[in-house]
């Protein structure tokens, strides 16, 4: 577990890997910025939990921001799935067919 900073822009400032900068390289002066919780779990994936009280009612947007990068994602980039579902022939419901135009009442 670890406590970075949060930028209003969503940006984390990663504070565990600039230990040998100055904070006027990593932060900039009369910037707003939340203190976050950073857990790390697993294969790269961060789990970010602000620690400001009520972030969701002082600014929805950020808290938004922090539950997407605290999201695991499902999809991997790159690939398409847009395959149809095939269901096999006898499963399908033929009451739930459209009518043909030759067994259309009249």
């Amino acid at each position: 577990v670890l406590i970075d900073l949060v930028d209003m822009d969503g940006q984390v400032k990663n504070l565990s890997g600039r230990s040998k900068e100055y904070a006027s390289e990593v932060v900039n002066g009369r910037e707003t910025y939340v203190l976050i919780r950073v857990e790390k779990i697993g294969d790269g994936k961060y789990n970010y939990t602000s620690l400001l009280n009520n972030l969701g009612d002082v600014n929805p947007e950020l808290f938004g921001k922090l539950s997407v990068m605290s999201r695991p994602q499902t999809r991997v980039k790159g690939k398409k799935n847009n395959k149809p579902l095939k269901t096999p022939k006898s499963s399908r419901n033929e009451s739930a067919k459209r009518p043909r135009s030759s067994e259309k009442k009249k």
